[in-house]
């Protein structure tokens, strides 16, 4: 009885036949639609990035540490003071969540004058600039990347935007506001608006005596200091110079005084042995 072979439709594959090659030839055989499609997602990259608008970041970091130490009250003569204790966990959260406030981020959004960079539509028209400044406020909220460092009593803070002066100034602006924030929040009543009093009034002072001083200067003819202080200081030393000349001369002239009246006290006395008068004395002379 004859043998029968099973029937095995499509290519059979050959015996020993390595896959590299067949990957091989199917890259050689699609080679130009490869290209093509490598050329063109290349082309789309590269348009996407280029098209893209600039972005700039800044960073800061805000340290957090405790500043007062806890007193001890007891009945001792001395005050003990207990060394401060380790920043925990609880309060750099609430530093974090103090610096991503909204009513921070708004007065940063104000200082900055950010609602001025949104669209007002979709807005009532009574209501643009309070609608701009809460879209501010919410991309404020968006652009803000706010953590703690890790292992660390240190909070950073990124952000990112179009303009690279509106980066420094919002982050500028963020730091003297949180601090503003922190010293209210943290300190003792009222602490806050006295010291801010007082500065006040210290600054109306400086302001005070720079008014006078510049009409001390006015009314003195004071402009160059250094050459006026320069000028008087030599004028003092040539002052200076000529009185020791002339204290020298008025010495050597007591000296000389004193020597003629040394020498006239020496010289031996004039006697008078006679005295006769002429009456014409003119035609005496004439004959002489």
């Amino acid at each position: 009885m004859p043998d029968s072979k099973p029937y095995l439709p499509g290519p059979q594959t050959e015996i020993g036949r390595s896959p590299l090659r067949d990957i091989v030839a199917i890259v050689a055989r699609r080679k130009w639609q490869i290209a093509a499609v490598f050329a063109v997602s290349i082309s789309l990259v590269a348009y996407w990035t280029f098209s893209q608008p600039k972005q700039y970041e800044a960073r800061m970091k805000v340290f957090v540490k405790n500043f007062r130490a806890d007193m001890v009250v007891s009945g001792a003569s001395t005050a003990q003071t207990s060394p401060p204790s380790e920043v925990s966990e609880a309060k750099i959260n609430t530093e974090i969540e103090l610096l991503g406030s909204n009513d921070l981020l708004r007065q940063v959004a104000t200082a900055s004058k950010l609602a001025t960079l949104e669209s007002p539509q979709g807005s009532a028209p009574g209501d643009q600039q309070q609608f701009q400044l809460e879209r501010a406020v919410a991309r404020l909220h968006r652009d803000l990347k706010i953590s703690p460092v890790r292992k660390a009593d240190i909070i950073e803070i990124d952000y990112v935007a179009n303009n690279p002066h509106q980066v420094i100034t919002v982050l500028t602006q963020l730091a003297a506001s949180y601090l503003e924030a922190h010293v209210r929040i943290h300190g003792s009543p009222g602490t806050y608006e006295f010291f801010s009093k007082q500065a006040d009034h210290y600054v109306e002072e400086l302001k005070n005596a720079e008014t006078a001083f510049t009409d001390f200067r006015l009314k003195k003819d004071i402009v160059l200091f250094g050459q006026q202080k320069e000028e008087i200081l030599r004028r003092a030393s040539e002052a200076s110079s000529t009185l020791l000349a002339t204290e020298a001369s008025i010495h050597e002239y007591m000296q000389a005084i004193a020597d003629a009246r040394a020498q006239a006290a020496a010289a031996a006395p004039r006697v008078i042995t006679q005295s006769r008068a002429v009456s014409n004395q003119s035609s005496v002379e004439r004959l002489i």
